[in-house]
């Protein structure tokens, strides 16, 4: 009679490394709403274009390490040519991923990724600091039409329950894919009427090699959103993709989005 023992095999950790996924020419492309609260006027204005991320390179930096140049085009329309209006850099280790634009790093993702774990973003700058979140990982969820198997949400700053001011940020990543949803919302309430911005930016096209599984109906469809008669973007646009609590900054911020993504020629 013989006996054989099976050890029970440990679970393996979801470290969730594949919800950003690099490499050189790999691109993103998004759909940008943007609405512009005007307290003077008293009047909304909307405005929308697309922006492509490209991953162009990689550079090794001060320490060392291998780095991600991210370039970042921008378009007013459909028919019209992207042109390049800015870049930023991405670092991605076993631990975390650092975003550097403007020379502001911030902490994005830490690994492994975990339902409820919070971070500081702002670890790496001098900036106050910011409890990022992972409100949910691996679930479904569905952007401009796109179905996404598994997806995480970030919430980044969430202070909306002040009547002056309200302020709220968020990102979303799907595996195979990386960011898919971004959100900006900064508000400030002036004799009942609100001066501020509200942008929102879409996965307008998922990229060809992801491993993510993306209903092909719902891809077509979004491909053909926003076809025509997208109004120009406004003349000095607002800045959302680098995030702090601090009131100063969240104003400051809000000044320089055309950096990136309307291109210097639209600010003055």
């Amino acid at each position: 009679m013989s006996f054989s023992c099976k050890r029970d095999e440990a679970p393996k950790a979801n470290y969730g490394y594949n919800y950003l996924p690099l490499e050189i020419g790999r691109e993103l492309v998004y759909h940008v709403d943007s609405t512009y609260f005007n307290d003077f006027t008293g009047t909304d204005s909307t405005y929308s274009f697309t922006i492509k991320d490209r991953v162009a390179e990689t550079f090794t930096d001060a320490a060392g390490r291998t780095v991600f140049r991210i370039e970042q085009s921008r378009k007013k329309s459909d028919t019209a040519e992207f042109d390049i209006v800015g870049s930023y850099s991405i670092y991605k280790d076993k631990s975390l991923v650092e975003k550097t634009q403007d020379n502001l790093r911030v902490v994005p993702l830490v690994f492994p990724i975990r339902s409820g774990h919070q971070w500081d973003g702002n670890i790496f700058n001098t900036r106050v600091e910011d409890h990022f979140q992972y409100a949910y990982v691996d679930q479904s969820t569905e952007v401009n039409g796109i179905t996404m198997d598994s997806s995480l949400r970030v919430l980044q700053l969430v202070d909306t329950q002040n009547f002056i001011i309200k302020r709220f940020d968020e990102e979303q990543y799907a595996r195979g894919v990386g960011l898919i949803y971004k959100e900006h919302l900064y508000t400030v309430r002036k004799t009942n009427v609100d001066s501020g911005v509200h942008i929102i930016m879409q996965l307008d096209q998922r990229p060809l090699d992801s491993s993510s599984r993306c209903s092909k109906k719902a891809y077509s469809m979004a491909i053909s959103l926003y076809a025509s008669n997208r109004p120009d973007a406004p003349p000095c646009p607002y800045s959302i993709f680098v995030l702090s609590n601090s009131m100063f900054w969240s104003v400051f911020k809000s000044r320089n989005f055309a950096t990136h993504f309307a291109g210097s020629q639209y600010c003055t």
